[in-house]
């Protein structure tokens, strides 16, 4: 799962999917062995016959069409009640119901693959696919506005996120939202704009409302949310056995990263023991967080005896699953020879994998290399391109490197003032 926050404002307008499905049941005509054929005109005004056979054929074929319609609600819900349970099978029967023309279960697939699946399982394209084909829901338009705002399979947008935002909760109906099917789902993605102010004022007590009621519904993304205000201390005051409460509970129904979160407090509480049972549960079931944080415990020691090469072997575990942080972890065991032949080629490769993803640390150690000359012909010009990519994602230790090539002329005309506001910006960071 990938999770998002929220925020406040009464939704106005009016709204609520329409859904797709059921036909109403049809009457057949009450037709008995009494009765002589019924007598209609054809296309030319003659008369012709119609038999008792021929009714009951048509009766049968509408009962039918009847049947056929339920069967497909039954594997429409169906599917909404697997969806945290059992996702594969969720996607199964919920393209089964879209293939019927419910066009609500394509939203619900881009909903498994944008929030419920995690790492590998992960897919934003298809997530974003299904909700395109949907676009009229207010529900897809808000996932729509997350890939925006958060730059997930498309260029990063802010305006175009923010209007989808806006344009969603201009079209809710509240009063409406618990008469879905997935109503669960909707008061979890309603909580997550108030959480995070997307279209709407910040509100975390009206998410909080929003999560509780996902909750109540089953919704193991709104569990997992009301333990994250809880340990933040978003609009209740901050309280990590809450928080563990709430997300042991979306663990228990199977949520990967409510357990990652459980090991990571307890880590925080310095409790190693239980941080890695959890950490471990969290990585039987696929978590790639979980898969970096126990190879951060073997490579620290921490509740564990320390042991590099359990920390490579969990980092790489991590990093087959997409983890960046583990990729650029991985290149920092290569770059300082700990627990394996040092090795800055190999270094270098690791550290670019995970910059491409994004990673941080991994494009400023890509500036370090290229500062040093270590496995790369040394290249001031290329060491600046990665520090200032990786200080504009608000990595300090990138902004403290910029300084110092202003305070040394590297690549740069020597300038102590920019140093200087390199070295500030490096600091404002950390104190906070």
């Amino acid at each position: 799962m990938k999770i998002k926050r929220t925020a406040v404002v009464i939704l106005t307008a009016i709204m609520i999917m329409a859904m797709t499905g059921c036909a109403g049941s049809a009457v057949a005509p009450d037709i008995t062995q009494n009765e002589t054929p019924e007598e209609v005109k054809d296309d030319d005004g003659k008369l012709e016959d119609i038999s008792e056979e021929e009714v009951s054929e048509e009766t049968d074929s509408e009962q039918k069409e009847n049947d056929s319609d339920e069967d497909i609600q039954m594997i429409y819900k169906d599917g909404i009640a697997k969806i945290h349970s059992d996702p594969d099978a969720a996607i199964e029967e919920l393209q089964q119901a879209a293939d019927a023309g419910i066009d609500d279960a394509n939203f619900l697939m881009g909903y498994v693959y944008d929030w419920v699946y995690t790492d590998q399982e992960q897919d934003f394209e298809k997530a974003r696919t299904y909700y395109e084909t949907c676009s009229d829901n207010p529900f897809a338009k808000i996932c729509l506005g997350y890939f925006y705002k958060n730059g997930q399979g498309v260029e990063v947008d802010e305006s175009k996120a923010e209007a989808l935002f806006k344009e969603a909760s201009e079209t809710i109906d509240e009063s409406m939202v618990d008469s879905l099917d997935y109503a669960g789902v909707a008061r979890y993605l309603i909580g997550s704009i108030y959480e995070n102010g997307s279209g709407v004022e910040q509100d975390f007590e009206k998410a909080m409302e929003c999560y509780e009621k996902a909750a109540n519904n089953g919704n193991t993304c709104g569990m997992y949310s009301i333990g994250w205000l809880y340990q933040n201390g978003l609009g209740v005051e901050q309280d990590y056995t809450k928080a563990i409460e709430w997300y042991g509970k979306a663990a228990d129904a199977g949520t990967s990263i409510a357990m990652y979160q459980i090991g990571w407090l307890y880590e925080v509480e310095q409790d190693y023991v239980k941080a890695m049972e959890w950490y471990e549960k969290a990585a039987d079931a696929g978590n790639g967080n979980a898969m970096k944080q126990i190879g951060f415990m073997f490579e620290e020691g921490n509740g564990v005896e320390q042991d590099y090469a359990k920390a490579m072997e969990w980092f790489e575990k991590s990093a087959d699953a997409g983890n960046s942080i583990a990729m650029s972890q991985i290149g920092w065991l290569y770059d300082q020879g700990e627990g394996v032949e040092q090795d800055y080629v190999k270094a270098l490769e690791w550290y670019k994998k995970a910059a491409d993803l994004g990673n941080p640390s991994g494009m400023n150690n890509m500036g370090w290399l290229y500062k040093n000359g270590l496995g790369v012909e040394q290249d001031y010009t290329k060491a600046m391109e990665w520090y200032e990519k990786s200080a504009e994602l608000g990595n300090a230790s990138a902004m403290n490197n910029i300084a110092v090539l202003y305070e040394n002329g590297l690549g740069v005309e020597k300038d102590l003032t920019k140093a200087q506001e390199w070295r500030d910006k490096a600091k404002a960071l950390e104190e906070n």
